[in-house]
């Protein structure tokens, strides 16, 4: 049986990985806005569609009773045609793909920094699993 001590500090470590996942997901975005900046879209690509793109880039952090189980990155789908580097005349696996990666670069350099803070005595404690999600790219568990 748990005092109310072992409580509270459950929910300084609850508070923790909430507050650690949040932080993540900020940060990655915040990540993704720099790749955007810095990738050299392709010249079709219209600006109204690159300010869309930036714009649309967004992270949600889904809560179950307080807690966050789920991290989702949602942005204008023609991202993800930039990540594949397929579009007009170009299809997946034809050979004229122009890949220009901004998702995946994104998740391998901030990833070390998630699992980090989940490492953390407290937060390891809890056992907890959080999903991340970019759809079309990118899935895992935590």
């Amino acid at each position: 049986m748990m005092d109310n001590q072992d409580a509270l500090a459950m929910l300084d470590y609850q508070r923790d990985f909430n507050k650690a996942a949040t932080n993540w997901g900020r940060s990655t975005r915040s990540r993704f806005l720099m790749e955007l900046r810095n990738n050299n879209f392709a010249p079709r690509m219209v600006k109204d569609n690159e300010q869309i793109l930036r714009l649309g880039t967004g992270m949600k952090a889904q809560k179950v009773q307080g807690d966050v189980v789920r991290l989702t990155f949602p942005f204008a789908r023609h991202g993800i045609f930039q990540e594949h580097g397929v579009g007009r005349g170009r299809k997946k696996g034809s050979g004229k793909e122009n890949p220009k990666p901004w998702i995946v670069p994104t998740f391998d350099a901030t990833m070390p920094l998630f699992a980090d803070e989940l490492t953390k005595p407290g937060i390891v404690a809890l056992g907890k699993i959080i999903q991340i999600k970019v759809n079309g790219i990118f899935e895992m568990s935590i």
